[in-house]
């Protein structure tokens, strides 16, 4: 798998547009970590489970970059109308991406952020599903890695000086032309689209 260069051109441009401002007085770092629920558009799917990190640099007040790592484990749904019979299974995506970060309300100890992104997502399938034709035979499902934009709102809450609980809500557009595919071929088109919702902690510094 290689990382789109698509995606290193985002994470520079990002840099570029955020790199005129002056940095802000102290406390212009930030690092978060959370859990997340993420519900998939696609019928294929079932609700996913996952992690993320977050690290975030404030160029000035207002504006800021965030580099982001996350896992998110997905299940596939046994329904023959969305795929094959028998299906069963999950895949495993690994995005890797960044945002341009605003903030539009701050009222210590409240910040309200929006965030605008890319993604590039690593895929890995433990997936199966029957042949249509011969049903005692099973196939592996695999799906290629897929590039995707985000974009949401997160807020934190200061518990102390340093430290904040955080909470996002963001949408990621599929930007590939994916399709699910066994060793006999391809089986339909793939949209790994959704809303991704996130709690944890954020510790500034």
């Amino acid at each position: 798998m290689k990382i789109s260069a698509k995606l290193l051109l985002t994470v520079a441009s990002l840099a570029l547009v955020a790199a005129p401002s002056a940095p802000a007085a102290g406390n212009n770092q930030e690092v978060s970590v959370g859990g997340l629920v993420f519900m998939p558009q696609d019928g294929l799917f079932d609700t996913g489970l996952g992690g993320v990190i977050n690290y975030r640099y404030w160029f000035s007040p207002d504006w800021g970059v965030t580099a982001t790592f996350g896992a998110t484990h997905v299940g596939v749904k046994d329904n023959r109308t969305q795929i094959a019979p028998g299906t069963s299974g999950s895949f495993d995506m690994l995005p890797l991406g960044a945002d341009l970060t605003c903030n539009i309300v701050d009222l210590a100890p409240f910040r309200l952020n929006a965030n605008l992104g890319l993604r590039y997502a690593f895929v890995s399938s433990s997936a199966t599903c029957l042949d249509a034709v011969n049903q005692t035979k099973t196939l592996d499902m695999t799906l290629d890695d897929v590039f995707l934009a985000q974009i949401g709102l997160d807020a934190d809450f200061a518990l102390a000086k340093h430290c904040a609980i955080f909470a996002a809500a963001n949408f990621q557009q599929d930007l590939s032309k994916n399709r699910l595919q066994t060793p006999d071929g391809p089986l339909r088109p793939t949209d790994v689209s959704g809303f991704n919702l996130e709690l944890g902690l954020r510790y500034n510094f």
